[in-house]
């Protein structure tokens, strides 16, 4: 026979609750994003199926009739399954490891990364939980350290991430930057993108060889950025 709490907890009111601790401040394309997984027992025991970790990413698409639609991705996931029961009032904590692709985008003002949480617990609303992520690369945020350092700002809607009609690796969206810098009543617009591998980062620019910045070649990125700098002063 079911209790007045286990009754009221198949509408959610006294169930289990959960909590994603990210244990990094940031992650970079390439690495493992570590974390644990907090689950509290609410006013009954409660069974748990599972667990899905998901990282997730929303993407824009513009239609012919003029809307904008947003659509989901999901950069990587981990399951935690094989779980029993949580008590009354119980903390349990399970760890979970999530590889970041080198596809992921980064996260700025205009493109957010999150991270959701889902409990699967039968007969009760599922707990959801979703927060941020940040996602950085630190060559990356030198690159745009040296267009400020020029006076160039972020464009409207810079790094958003967009729809992509080719997708021969599957993945359906591309992230682009615009940056511009005013020069009396012209304006000067720059548009690239960034790409990453195990030993490279790769700045894509318009109409321009792509500059390649090693992560593992402290001497080799020093030049590349070097010669970045030059570029940027001349197209200045």
């Amino acid at each position: 026979m079911l209790t007045f709490k286990k009754i009221l907890s198949t509408i959610g009111i006294g169930c289990a609750k959960v909590h994603t601790v990210i244990l990094q401040k940031a992650v970079q394309p390439g690495q493992s994003l570590k974390g644990e997984v907090h689950i509290y027992g609410g006013a009954v025991e409660q069974d748990i199926h599972g667990v899905d970790i998901d990282i997730i990413v929303e993407y824009y698409k513009d239609e012919d009739d003029s809307e904008t639609h947003h659509l989901e991705y999901v950069l990587g996931s981990a399951q935690i399954k094989g779980l029993d029961s949580i008590k009354i009032d119980e903390e349990k904590i399970y760890p979970f490891e999530i590889e970041i692709p080198y596809h992921a985008p980064l996260t700025n003002a205009n493109q957010e990364i999150s991270l959701r949480t889902y409990v699967h617990i039968p007969f009760a609303p599922d707990p959801v939980e979703i927060q941020p992520l940040a996602v950085h690369e630190p060559i990356v945020e030198t690159c745009f350290n040296l267009f400020a350092q020029e006076g160039y700002e972020f464009g409207m809607g810079s790094g958003m991430l967009r729809f992509r009609t080719h997708e021969p690796d599957d993945i359906p969206f591309t992230q682009g930057f615009i940056l511009h810098k005013w020069t009396g009543n012209d304006v000067l617009e720059i548009k690239f993108s960034f790409s990453f591998e195990e030993e490279s980062v790769v700045l894509n620019i318009s109409d321009h060889s792509p500059f390649i910045f090693s992560r593992t070649n402290e001497k080799d990125k020093g030049e590349q950025l070097k010669e970045l700098a030059k570029w940027i002063q001349a197209a200045t």
